[in-house]
């Protein structure tokens, strides 16, 4: 029930958020969020033996920060970045691709959380996690451009500027 209330008030302030942000922030800020967290989880059930009675608190807190982040940063920008990203004339099987993607992908995380948490216990999924989303920040970091408040034209330049960087290196 808290978490539902978390996300519902996570989510109107996301949006307003992605635009001061924009779409490039925004998913630095939540993949950065939600590294954090994860951590977090991490290091509370490790130390669960210890203080059992914080480890409850700091896990919950950590949880309900990890589903008001992706409510506030993660939860909408990825598609709207992505319907930035493409010109009018493929932005449908771009989006289309984009949703097949990233569905392929909650799909097999969903079928090897349970395996994980069952062979190595919560610590290492929660760290897993954690490494996972922290990569997809430096990825973030390294190749997705800013769109909001830019043609696509100026995008796909600095794009282009980019792939000429990388492939005189």
């Amino acid at each position: 029930m808290v978490l539902m209330v978390v996300r519902l008030v996570s989510t109107p302030f996301g949006i307003v958020l992605m635009d001061h942000l924009g779409r490039r922030g925004s998913l630095l800020l939540g993949t950065l969020g939600s590294t954090a967290s994860m951590a977090g989880l991490a290091a509370a059930h490790l130390l669960g033996n210890i203080a059992p009675d914080s480890m409850l608190f700091i896990s919950f807190g950590c949880l309900a920060a990890s589903t008001a982040i992706f409510e506030l940063c993660l939860g909408t920008t990825p598609f709207t970045l992505t319907s930035e990203l493409y010109s009018q004339r493929y932005r449908q099987q771009g989006l289309a691709l984009s949703h097949v993607c990233n569905y392929s992908v909650k799909a097999v995380a969903m079928q090897l959380f349970p395996l994980v948490l069952t062979h190595a216990g919560l610590v290492p999924l929660w760290t897993l996690f954690a490494v996972i989303n922290g990569a997809g920040f430096i990825v973030l970091f390294r190749i997705v451009p800013e769109t909001s408040g830019r043609s696509l034209e100026a995008v796909a330049e600095e794009l282009e500027l980019e792939e000429g960087k990388t492939s005189q290196s």
